[in-house]
This record gives C-alpha cells, sequence and structure tokens, in this order.
C-alpha cells in the first residue's frame, strides 16, 4: 500500500496499488474468499436421495416425515429402507426440524412410545457420517436418506422435487442450516 500526503489538516489518502505483488494477492484473496462465500450457499441444500434401483423422482415432506415416523414404509410404490444420521449433528437437527416438524427429543420419545405399542416397528437405521448414509443408500434397493448437496455424486439419485418445488429454485424447502 502506499500513502499520500496532501495538505496539512486534510486525511490521508490510501490508495493499493494493484500492480505491485502485494495488490495482486489482496484482489485474489478478496475473489477467493467471495467465490467460497458464493458457494456455500448453494451447498446448504440439504437433498433427499434414494438408491438409484429405486426411481423416484418427487415427494412430498409429508410423505417423508409419515416415513421416517414408520407410519408408512412405502413411497411410489417402493418398499422404503429410512436412513438417518447420528442425533444431535447439525444435518439431522435441520431434518427433524424442517422435514419432521420435531425436536431431537420429540423423535426420539415417539420412538420409545411406537416400539412399546408395536414390538415390530423399526425405526430409520442411524449412520454416523454423510459418507456412510450415501454408501448405504447406494448399495441398498430401497433406501432413502437426505445428504448436503455437495456431498452427492453419481452413486446415489437425487430426489429433484420436494412438495413439487426444484431443487435450483430459491424457494427449496430443505437446507443444512
Amino acid at each position: 500500500m502506499r500513502t499520500t500526503n496532501t495538505r496539512p489538516g486534510d486525511l490521508q489518502a490510501t490508495s493499493v496499488v494493484f500492480g505491485s505483488p502485494m495488490g495482486i494477492l489482496f484482489v485474489c484473496l478478496f475473489l477467493a474468499v467471495n467465490s467460497a462465500a458464493g458457494l456455500g450457499q448453494e451447498d446448504s441444500r440439504l437433498v433427499i436421495v434414494v438408491n438409484p434401483q429405486t426411481p423416484l423422482t418427487q415427494v412430498g415432506l409429508k410423505e417423508l416425515k409419515e416415513l421416517y415416523l414408520g407410519e408408512i414404509t412405502r413411497l411410489g410404490g417402493h418398499e422404503m429402507v429410512p436412513v438417518n444420521h447420528a442425533a444431535h449433528t447439525p444435518i439431522r437437527l435441520a431434518f427433524e426440524k424442517q422435514v419432521l416438524r420435531m425436536n431431537a427429543d420429540e423423535f426420539a420419545q415417539h420412538w420409545k412410545a411406537r416400539r412399546f405399542l408395536d414390538t415390530s416397528q423399526k425405526q430409520p437405521t442411524v449412520f454416523r457420517s454423510v459418507e456412510s448414509v450415501k454408501t448405504f443408500v447406494a448399495a441398498e434397493k430401497g433406501a432413502i436418506g437426505y445428504l448436503p448437496y455437495s456431498a452427492t455424486d453419481a452413486s446415489v439419485l437425487v430426489i429433484r422435487k420436494v412438495d413439487n418445488i426444484d431443487l435450483t429454485a430459491k424457494e427449496y424447502p430443505l437446507m443444512t442450516r
């Protein structure tokens, strides 16, 4: 940076010399930080994924809630195997709040009551990492789970519409935060 003095009593004027190595470094860092911030917004989408052999293209929040609460076992004519993340992880807390409309304690209490009333009830399988959820969904026919959009790849089928809203729309209802 270079400073220039003006008349006595005036404020000093500061200018950045962009042709200098420090100026170029500053511009590169500024662009990198702002680009990462823009990507973070896109990556905050939480998407529903299924095994590629289970061709679902859309799902409703009501059906997802019923599936994860054990009230239904089929979606689009397919027997489903719901997969959950570990309790109290940020992604699961987001899913419980936005899809189930419950907090972690309410979800746990729901399943305690269901198992008490019907011991054949099987709650969603729990995995400790995003990668293990993706691996299970990719391998198990009928498996359904949720992932950050940034963690998806060709091994799982991303459900493009939730409540008839495409995941590219700004109104898309599910976010990881």
